[in-house]
């Protein structure tokens, strides 16, 4: 399950890192693309602004709980969960690319939001798109310490671009043009972070995963 391989090289650990980034700009695109067809409701956004200022901290160590509640403690916890157990799970009876796009969807399903009364769906779509980037990371790595590092610097982006912008993404206008462009960029800047996401032994993705 926790699958930690000793080939992590540094090369590796750089390009987790740099998948977690594009990764973050590629889902905060669609959720841009996405705002203009299908806007999050005023309950869904209340929701986080409270959330947001809950965990504004106040000091450093405030600072150091609310990274280690929002970056450090989810992607461990999800990780483990997701592209430690049950996509390795699902490889062997969907293969591969069944067994990523499957936990992915299934990622997707836990980010549903009650607000209002009412279920929220805003978050699904860009989970997904995370969800598949860090199953293929996990695939091509074969252990699951670059998916947690992956996930845990996208979470620490969005919580530092809230932080040190002021600027809450979830109720700020809906821009198709950046939107689109970070979409774009991100899925590409992805794409060359998988590329090299390779540890210093490189057996098949699937033997690696499933061993």
């Amino acid at each position: 399950t926790l699958a930690l391989r000793r080939d992590v090289n540094r090369g590796l650990i750089v390009a987790s890192l740099c998948a977690g980034a594009a990764l973050w700009a590629a889902s905060l695109g669609l959720l841009e693309v996405q705002s203009l067809f299908w806007p999050p409701s005023e309950a869904f956004l209340e929701t986080f602004r409270q959330l947001h200022a809950a965990l504004k901290p106040r000091n450093t160590l405030d600072a150091a709980f609310s990274i280690a509640a929002i970056a450090l403690f989810p992607a461990t916890c999800e990780e483990i969960l997701f592209r430690g157990i049950v996509l390795p799970s699902l490889i062997r009876f969907l293969g591969g690319t069944g067994a990523v796009l499957a936990s992915a969807f299934l990622f997707g399903i836990i980010h549903l939001d009650l607000a209002g009364g009412a279920v929220a769906f805003t978050r699904v779509p860009f989970a997904i798109l995370v969800g598949i980037g860090l199953g293929l990371l996990r695939v091509r790595t074969g252990s699951l310490l670059p998916p947690i590092l992956a996930h845990g610097v996208l979470n620490a982006i969005t919580f530092g671009t809230v932080l040190f912008t002021g600027l809450d993404m979830e109720t700020q206008a809906p821009d198709a043009a950046l939107g689109a462009a970070m979409l774009l960029g991100g899925s590409v800047l992805t794409a060359i972070a998988l590329r090299h996401a390779r540890p210093a032994s490189a057996p098949s993705d699937t033997a690696r995963l499933v061993a």
